[in-house]
């Protein structure tokens, strides 16, 4: 996907009707990315903060090398626009768009209850 069609792809999925129609889902900050790196979700694209892309922290460095070696586009913003996407939140700079996960997998993957996360999943 292309830098338009990633930030599109995000702003349509957080409508019930744009993950049907993508099949994706949106996913933000460190912690839910590396939960679902460890589990194998496939990816449509990745946006990160410009100072994340720039000046990586180790964490955010192996995030970002993790998803590069998968494949996945990774698109920079700015850091305002970040801060504007993310609603001021701190889970950490970046957005994932998560292949939509069947069933089965998402089991999977919040079976680690040892590792509280925030997780708001809708299913229809």
């Amino acid at each position: 996907m292309k830098k338009n069609q990633i930030l599109t792809c995000l702003q349509e999925v957080q409508r019930t009707a744009g993950r049907r129609h993508h099949r994706h889902f949106s996913m933000e900050g460190y912690r839910l990315i590396e939960r679902a790196l460890e589990r194998g979700v496939r990816w449509g694209g990745a946006v990160v903060s410009e100072t994340m892309a720039q000046y990586p922290n180790s964490r955010e460095q192996r995030i970002l090398n993790e998803l590069g070696a998968l494949g996945c586009e990774i698109i920079s913003i700015s850091d305002e626009e970040m801060m504007e996407r993310i609603e001021g939140r701190s889970f950490g700079p970046i957005l994932g768009l998560a292949e939509t996960l069947a069933p089965a997998n998402l089991e999977v993957f919040l079976e680690d209850k040892d590792k509280p996360c925030h997780l708001l999943v809708i299913m229809h």
